[in-house]
């Protein structure tokens, strides 16, 4: 059986289910970090995840997010491509008049994990890949070679073209 790999250097970063029957992980903020009215800010996650074909991951917002941060998550959803191999990011808006501040491990967005297929070719399976966690800084830091992927290094838009 494959597995999904999520990979952090910091335990208090790895995604969390808050409760048994949650769809989603919730993902927290690397670092202490600011965000000015109006502003749309990528914050570093501290996670990687190597998925095996079939599997990717959707980013949406916490329900509570605007209310308790006031953020909002700045593409409504974000997909993570099976073979996108860094650092998850999260872009989030400042909707206020006012400079926002927030520390590190701040609960921010949460992550679904779910299969998919392509019109071009069917891959679908009954079997549902086990999910390891792993800290370690050695294998986050080399995380790229070690579940390489033939995707261009980069982060949005990694996959070319313009909008």
């Amino acid at each position: 059986m494959k597995k999904i790999i999520i990979c952090s250097y910091d335990e208090k970063l790895l995604p969390v289910k808050m409760t048994p029957w949650s769809v989603c992980y919730d993902m927290f903020a690397e670092n202490d970090f600011e965000i000015e009215p109006g502003e749309i800010k990528k914050i570093k996650s501290g996670i990687k995840i190597y998925f095996p074909i079939g599997w990717h991951a959707n980013i949406y917002a916490r329900s509570s997010l605007p209310t308790k941060t006031w953020l909002m998550q700045a593409h409504s959803i974000g997909v993570i491509d099976s073979d996108y191999r860094w650092d998850y990011i999260m872009q989030l808006y400042n909707f206020t008049d006012k400079k926002l501040s927030f520390k590190k491990y701040t609960r921010l967005t949460q992550m679904e994990i779910a299969p998919y297929y392509v019109w071009s070719w069917i891959y679908w399976t009954k079997e549902v890949p086990e999910l390891e966690f792993i800290v370690d800084k050695k294998l986050y830091n080399n995380f790229e070679n070690e579940f390489n992927s033939e995707r261009w290094v980069g982060w949005f838009g990694s996959t070319g073209g313009h909008i």
